[in-house]
């Protein structure tokens, strides 16, 4: 029974870990995720511009010195990107890089707040302009520049956003490295004076509610390079890039970003992962550990490689026979009285001998019998298990008939134990019966 359990359980953590490793729950926003709410049509789109299309697993793999023709894209990032990633990414666009950051209800304000730029978090409602009902809010996203072109964003249960930057003479500072610099920041999109924020979002308007218009769509020029920061990533998922005018929005954003004719863009797929896979896991780890001094490595995969090693032997030892270490050879120990005698005799003999295993299981069925308060010279296993069972009811079982009449016929040589396998396998048994009187 116990070796039952002990068996299912490995093949449960080894299906587990599978689980784990393989399975893709594909998550909103994902370039990967076909379904309604992933954004595998945007990605398509931008390949079909001719455009190169990658995605990253850390924000700290970006070429910092030479980011022009490059484009970087956040889409709603479930988690909190470090200060180190930050950084990073306000570096790559200050140096000519372009960012593409949309958010509404999760972490983007760990990244939008450097742009001097943050998402309201509350739902944006609509009341006189709306596809269906106010949550999905109608939005003009108006082109000045040369020909006047109007696009009609569809949004979809979106969020504002609100300037946190430094406003002096009319001119927007955002922090860098502790220096204040000046961002071209202009808004492109914004709702109508009847919106408002429903904060404590019961669909109604509160007299201490926010008032509209508010901010979705902002464009800036910081340094060298361009940021875009929209309060709905959803206009960019499959179920709304092609409602309204979502996609030439989209295209104007991208064109604004990287106006370049080879471009490459880089979706940071890992952010949009609330619960990752390990594969993610182990890819952010490598590029994590490739930076690390060369000694720390080394001593660390040294280590490593002992314990692991370590850890493989023993697996090994316990697969071959669960109670390998205290049947056959620790009852070799005892019967030969321990020490450095007799049973260390015993127990050499056992690992050079050419295994007459026969001879060793009668031996260790003599002293099971000695334990259990059984004569030994006893030959005949129904007295043998009535006896036992008058004194341990709890080990009453037809296992434990067979395994006596087993043993009985290895002793009277009728049957031959063949392989260390079955060896181990009734030393193991008998063991077990023993745990189970605490003899």
């Amino acid at each position: 029974m116990n070796k039952l359990f002990s068996y299912t359980a490995l093949y449960l953590l080894f299906f587990s870990f599978l689980v784990l490793l393989f399975y893709n729950p594909l998550p909103a926003f994902s370039v990967f995720n076909k379904k309604w709410d992933g954004c595998s049509d945007f990605a398509e789109f931008i390949k079909g511009k001719g455009w190169r299309l990658e995605t990253i697993y850390s924000p700290l793999t970006l070429n910092l010195t030479n980011p022009h023709g490059k484009l970087l894209i956040f889409l709603s990032p479930a988690e909190k990107l470090s200060d180190l990633e930050v950084d990073a990414v306000q570096e790559f666009v200050y140096n000519g890089g372009g960012l593409l950051l949309a958010d509404d209800f999760r972490e983007g304000n760990s990244l939008s707040r450097v742009f001097g730029v943050e998402f309201r978090r509350n739902l944006l409602l609509e009341p006189s302009l709306y596809s269906k009902q106010p949550v999905f809010p109608l939005v003009n996203l108006t082109v000045k520049k040369g020909f006047k072109k109007v696009f009609t964003l569809v949004l979809n249960h979106p969020s504002a956003l609100v300037f946190e930057g430094k406003l002096k003479n009319g001119k927007y500072y955002v922090k860098l490295n502790g220096t204040w610099l000046k961002v071209n920041l202009s808004i492109q999109a914004e709702s109508s004076g009847s919106s408002w924020l429903d904060v404590n979002y019961n669909l109604e308007r509160d007299e201490d509610e926010p008032r509209g218009p508010f901010p979705v769509v902002v464009f800036t020029s910081y340094g060298e390079g361009k940021a875009v920061i929209v309060s709905d990533p959803d206009i960019f998922i499959n179920d709304m890039l092609f409602k309204g005018s979502n996609l030439a929005a989209a295209n104007y954003m991208l064109n604004y970003l990287a106006p370049e004719k080879e471009v490459t863009v880089y979706v940071c797929e890992s952010k949009v992962w609330l619960f990752k896979p390990l594969s993610i896991y182990f890819l952010t780890f490598l590029i994590e550990w490739s930076q690390q001094p060369l000694i720390f490595r080394f001593s660390v995969s040294f280590l490593f490689s002992i314990v692991f090693f370590s850890f493989l032997i023993l697996l090994t030892v316990k697969s071959v026979g669960s109670h390998l270490s205290k049947s056959p050879l620790n009852f070799l120990s005892v019967k030969g009285g321990g020490g450095e005698g007799k049973g260390s005799e015993l127990v050499s003999e056992f690992k050079s001998s050419e295994n007459d295993y026969n001879k060793y299981l009668t031996s260790f069925f003599e002293w099971f019998l000695e334990r259990v308060g059984v004569n030994p010279k006893i030959s005949v296993p129904k007295l043998i298990y009535e006896e036992i069972v008058e004194k341990y009811p709890s080990v009453k079982s037809e296992e434990l008939k067979k395994l006596l009449e087993s043993c009985l016929m290895v002793k009277k040589g009728s049957k031959k134990v063949v392989g260390f396998k079955d060896f181990i396998n009734m030393c193991d048994s008998l063991m077990e019966v023993l745990e189970k009187i605490g003899a």
